[in-house]
C-alpha cells in the first residue's frame, strides 16, 4: 500500500508541477502582450497541490524506508525521507498564503510584509529538519558506528580490516562518517529555516543569516558525499598496505 500510495502522489505532483509552469509559461512565451486575470492565484492553487502531493509522498515512505524499524538497520532512510517532507511543508506554507492572499474578488497589488503560510510552514519544516538529525545522531550512535557494537562484535569487525573485499570496519567507520555529517549538516538547515521563519513571521529580510547557515550546510554536505564517494569508488586495502591517494 505504501509504494501505492507513493505512486499515485508522484503522478499529481508531477502533474500539478506541469500544470504550474505552463501557467508560467503562458505569461512569458506570448509575442504579443497578454493580460492574464487570476493568474497568481491559480498559481497558488496547483502549487499547493503539487507541494501536498509531494510531503505525503515522502510520508507514504517512511514504512518502507526503516522508520517502524522492523529490520533494526539504523534511521538513515527514515531520516532522508523526513527531510524530503519538510522541505515541501515550508513551500506548502507559502503557497497556501498565496492562495488566501490572491484568491479573493479583490486581489491587492501587492502582497502583505507578514507572510503568515510560510511562516507556519517554516515552523513546521525546522522542526521537520531537527526530527532528521535526531534520526541520523541516533542511527549513527545506535547503529552504524563501531562504538555501537559489544566489545565482541567490535574485534569481529577489526578482524576484517585485513580483507579486501569484505572490510566491514572500514564500512563501519564510514557509515558512522555519512551520519555524523548528515546530523551537522540537517542542524545547519534547521536553523536556516528557523531564521527564514523569525523574518517571515515579521516582516523582516533574514537573507543574510539564512545565507551564512546555508553556506555552512552545504560545506557539511560536501562531508556527507565524500563519505559515500570513499565507499563506493575507492576499493578496500588491505590492512597496514601503503596507499598512494592517501
Amino acid at each position: 500500500p505504501a509504494w501505492c500510495a507513493r505512486t499515485i502522489l508522484t503522478i499529481i505532483k508531477d502533474a500539478m508541477a506541469i500544470s504550474s509552469n505552463v501557467q508560467e509559461q503562458m505569461q512569458i512565451c506570448p509575442k504579443e502582450e497578454m493580460k492574464f486575470y487570476g493568474m497568481k492565484c491559480a498559481k497558488g492553487v496547483t502549487r499547493t497541490v503539487a507541494h501536498a502531493a509531494n510531503a505525503a509522498k515522502y510520508f507514504a515512505e517512511f514504512e518502507v524506508r526503516g522508520c517502524d524499524q522492523r529490520f533494526r538497520k539504523g534511521y538513515s532512510g527514515c531520516a532522508d525521507r523526513m527531510e524530503g517532507a519538510a522541505w515541501e511543508l515550508d513551500s506548502l506554507g507559502t503557497e497556501l498564503n498565496n492562495v488566501a492572499v490572491y484568491c479573493v474578488p479583490d486581489v491587492p497589488k501587492s502582497a502583505p510584509p507578514v507572510n503568515i503560510g510560510a511562516c507556519i510552514g517554516e515552523i513546521m519544516s525546522t522542526m521537520g529538519y531537527q526530527s532528521s538529525a535526531g534520526m541520523y545522531l541516533g542511527s549513527g550512535i545506535d547503529f552504524d558506528c563501531p562504538s555501537a557494537y559489544h566489545q565482541k562484535q567490535r574485534d569481529e569487525l577489526r578482524m576484517t580490516a585485513s580483507e579486501r573485499r569484505r572490510n566491514s570496519w572500514t564500512a563501519a567507520q564510514v557509515q558512522c562518517s555519512y551520519d555524523t555529517t548528515a546530523f551537522a549538516r540537517t542542524i545547519f538547515i534547521s536553523a536556516s529555516k528557523a531564521v527564514r521563519a523569525g523574518g517571515s513571521c515579521v516582516g523582516h529580510n533574514t537573507m543574510c543569516g539564512q545565507n551564512v547557515l546555508l553556506s555552512a550546510a552545504a560545506f557539511t554536505g560536501i562531508a556527507q558525499i565524500a563519505s559515500n564517494l570513499w565507499k563506493f569508488c575507492k576499493p578496500n586495502k588491505k590492512c597496514c598496505q601503503f596507499d598512494k591517494a592517501t
